[in-house]
């Protein structure tokens, strides 16, 4: 008996790949739905899904197909064929085109920086359109990387794990407060309160003053991912030390200047997820250190990647030639000093 009784694929938008992982002009062979397929991105832009394997002879376009405007041909004996309904529109040697030379196409789109192909059991157009992330919308918005992971497990297994309560506590170490299920037409909307130790900073060791440890714990609660600080500092006062009191306060007063100017320098860090403060750097300044690391690092630097920089908003634009090397010229501007924030304009054109 088949562990979950029921299709191994339900009717619905599959993510097929990353949009940003297929160029203009480009074929790539992928495996999904239990078939081979092959996905191809037209001279206007769009995406396309079809089957991998020639209906002439069984060719896989995948392998030496090539993109011709928003058509695909085949390598075995240059059949080519239309994207979006899979109709044959040249036989290079014939003068007639039999109407049953057909490659199986589905619908695809693409939505959230991923590509969709539809699929349904009884071969039913789309039925509801996938629902758009709107923070992927703003301008600002850039991803920082992905993972991709294979999971041999049915799809409604997935789905009731999300709402299976009684494993958080022992493998997530979550206690769950409350679940709230919310069925929206193909979708589902939930919500878990739960409690959770994680985050939970402790802080030991002596200091001089009671300024100083309230600074410390000030930090250590403004600090990005803490929920709650426990002090077990310990206050270490002049007679402890054997210090005076003028050397007391000279040593905490110094104490308290460090602490200030290194809270001034990470501040705006903080706030933005840990990446490094602006300093007095001008955007020009700002776009020859991007340019420099640019051009050093290995990976990137004989790419002609652009580089504007206002407002300490650094934008990088031109070409590259793989996911890879986007995420790195990314990862060097962004960990520039003084880069705010990085605006992706980056195309990926593979190397011919």
């Amino acid at each position: 008996m088949p562990r979950i009784p029921l299709p191994p694929y339900p009717n619905g938008w599959f993510a097929v790949a990353h949009s940003d992982s297929l160029a203009r002009g480009q074929v790539r062979g992928v495996h999904y739905l239990g078939e081979d397929l092959v996905i191809f991105r037209g001279e206007d832009g769009q995406v396309r899904v079809a089957d991998a394997y020639c209906p002439h002879l069984g060719a896989h376009l995948g392998k030496g197909g090539k993109v011709e405007g928003n058509t695909l041909r085949c390598p075995f004996h240059g059949w080519r064929f239309d994207g979006r309904d899979g109709r044959c529109v040249e036989i290079p040697y014939a003068k007639r085109i039999p109407p049953q030379a057909r490659l199986d196409s589905y619908p695809a789109l693409e939505c959230n920086g991923m590509i969709l192909v539809w699929h349904h059991a009884e071969g039913k157009e789309p039925e509801w359109q996938p629902e758009v992330v709107p923070e992927i919308l703003d301008p600002s918005y850039e991803l920082h990387r992905t993972h991709e992971w294979t999971i041999k497990s049915h799809p409604q297994e997935i789905m009731e794990n999300g709402v299976d309560f009684a494993h958080f506590a022992t493998l997530h170490g979550w206690k769950c407060k409350a679940i709230h299920w919310e069925p929206d037409g193909p979708y589902y909307r939930l919500k878990i309160d739960v409690d959770t130790d994680h985050g939970v900073v402790t802080l030991t060791g002596p200091v001089h003053s009671t300024a100083e440890r309230a600074e410390a714990l000030r930090l250590a609660k403004n600090t990005m991912g803490v929920k709650r600080v426990v002090n077990k500092l310990e206050l270490e006062t002049a007679a402890t030390t054997g210090k005076s009191d003028k050397d007391e306060k000279s040593t905490a007063a110094k104490a308290k200047d460090k602490t200030e100017e290194a809270a001034k320098k990470t501040a705006d860090a903080t706030k933005s997820g840990a990446k490094k403060t602006a300093s007095v750097l001008t955007d020009a300044e700002i776009t020859t250190a991007v340019k420099t690391k640019l051009l050093a690092d290995p990976k990137v630097g004989g790419l002609a990647i652009n580089v504007d920089t206002s407002k300490h908003v650094v934008t990088l634009t031109g070409a590259v030639h793989s996911p890879e090397e986007k995420a790195e010229a990314l990862r060097l501007a962004r960990t520039t000093m003084g880069v705010h924030n990085v605006v992706s304009k980056l195309t990926i054109e593979p190397k011919k």
